[in-house]
């Protein structure tokens, strides 16, 4: 059955599901729902752990029965960061970024990717990149790429650097000559 439907049909009869939610501050946990709309986008539903309405991607849901093993999920939980700054985020993979075909610019603030010209030098203009803009805000981390129609802020520097390496994965100079 559809996602999407079967989101619906639990609408329609105030039933409340159990999900686990590949997305949010936890990814990975088990949620219960009840749902209120589903499009084949996203789902708006309350969650019965904080008792507040809010929108869940459909893409990132798996509906599994109560007593599915994931862990539960916590409110109010504020999992620790994984890196300290962006040099600790991105320092070690400054050597695969090259490999693929990039020009690697990486500041204490910033890291981005560039092309080269035929003669071999690095271009300004960055293809991808990553910076932290605005001191002090909950969404510091602001990330730019070829896929991204307009440039995306994070407030958790793990997700900022995840959309930054796949934007410069997906369109590393080596693959594109391949």
């Amino acid at each position: 059955m559809c996602i999407e439907k079967r989101l619906n049909e639990a609408a329609e009869a105030g039933e409340v599901i159990t999900v686990v939610y590949y997305g949010g501050s936890q990814p990975g946990t088990k949620r219960r729902l009840t749902p209120i709309k589903a499009t084949p986008i996203e789902l708006r539903a309350r969650d019965i752990a904080t008792d507040e309405v809010k929108t869940f991607l459909v893409s990132k849901i798996e509906i599994v029965p109560d007593n599915h093993p994931a862990k539960e999920y916590v409110p109010g939980f504020v999992a620790q960061p994984k890196f300290a700054d962006l040099l600790e985020a991105l320092g070690s993979k400054v050597k695969e970024l090259q490999a693929i075909g990039w020009y690697v610019s990486l500041s204490e603030n910033s890291v981005s990717v560039h092309r080269y010209f035929r003669n071999g030098k690095p271009r300004k203009g960055a293809d991808a990149g990553i910076l932290k803009y605005e001191e002090g805000s909950n969404r510091p981390w602001y990330v730019f790429g070829p896929d991204l129609a307009t440039a995306r802020t994070f407030s958790h520097l793990e997700k900022a650097v995840e959309l930054f390496l796949i934007q410069a994965l997906n369109h590393a100079p080596a693959k594109q000559s391949a």
